[in-house]
């Protein structure tokens, strides 16, 4: 059995599980495609906005289908939870689930996912 914690909250993942990793901490997001970084600037308002690449908080393998979570606990925080625009959290996951499916191919293959997830390491 394998216990991730995310934003409060306990996910635990059984023996039929072959993958369950923290993906925004794993090595092969970090060391791979996680460092692309940088800035653009807002035509509209030309404030300088800082990017990356995103990530989902856990990948996991379970016969051979993957699975991508997300973890959103808005819990707690009242006056943030108000504020957030509700059409941008689609936009949100989209970018995190998009950067993590890349993430396998970016040519710095793990052992967790060259090992793990189907397909990964084939070109």
């Amino acid at each position: 059995m394998k216990a991730i914690d995310v934003e409060r909250i306990r996910f635990e993942f059984g023996e039929s599980w072959t993958v369950a990793e923290k993906w925004d901490d794993s090595r092969a997001f970090l060391d791979g495609i996680g460092q692309l970084k940088g800035e653009w600037t807002d035509e509209r308002t030309g404030e300088r906005v800082r990017v990356g690449t995103k990530a989902v908080d856990i990948v996991g393998v379970r016969e051979d289908r993957l699975y991508l979570i997300e973890v959103k606990d808005y819990r707690g925080y009242p006056i943030e939870t108000k504020r957030r625009q509700p059409h941008v959290l689609p936009l949100i996951i989209a970018c995190k689930v998009r950067d993590t499916v890349t993430s396998p191919f970016d040519g710095r293959v793990q052992d967790v996912t060259a090992q793990s997830l189907p397909g990964a390491g084939q070109r």
